[in-house]
């Protein structure tokens, strides 16, 4: 029963903080500076900023049947 239980809490923490994750993800820019430092940022204003080709990393399995 504890094994069920836990298995509910955790689908249901993960249900809810899926809808953040989605909205959070977005384009990431690298900016570097004259003397050479490199910022992250959301946004590409500003020179020497280029776009980061980076593809989401959460990967859940499927549940046991």
């Amino acid at each position: 029963m504890k094994a069920v239980t836990a298995t509910i809490l955790a689908a249901s923490a993960l249900a809810l903080t899926f809808p953040a994750f989605v909205r959070a993800s977005g384009d990431i820019y690298v900016c570097q500076d004259a003397d050479g430092r490199k910022t992250y940022q959301n946004t590409g204003a500003g020179k020497g900023c280029s776009k980061l080709d980076v593809h989401p990393a959460l990967t859940l399995p499927a549940p046991a049947p």
